[in-house]
């Protein structure tokens, strides 16, 4: 019997995710191990978590109130409201969250 890839083992998370079961009746329902399937959603992460990394927001249609609130690890916060650069929002996340 062959291994699964990475991408076949994200591609049975992804699945595993959207049908809302539990990995234990995923899994008996797909052949799967639970523990397997659960090890991988571990290692590959979760589309709800960033894990600690940065993640780059991209906005779409201005809102009719113009207010962000970025929340970093540790409680600190940075709220922003009206006009606003980008750019100088994106390197103060980056200068704080590496605090």
């Amino acid at each position: 019997m062959t291994r699964a890839t990475r991408a076949q083992w994200a591609e049975r998370v992804e699945q595993w995710r959207g049908s809302g079961q539990s990995a234990a009746i995923f899994a008996r329902r797909t052949g799967l191990n639970a523990n397997t399937l659960r090890w991988w959603a571990c290692q590959l992460g979760s589309t709800a978590k960033a894990r600690g990394r940065f993640v780059e927001v991209v906005l779409g249609a201005p809102a009719t109130e113009s207010r962000i609130e970025v929340v970093l690890r540790g409680g600190l916060s940075i709220r922003v409201t009206g006009a606003f650069d980008p750019d100088v929002l994106r390197r103060v996340v980056a200068t704080l969250g590496d605090r």
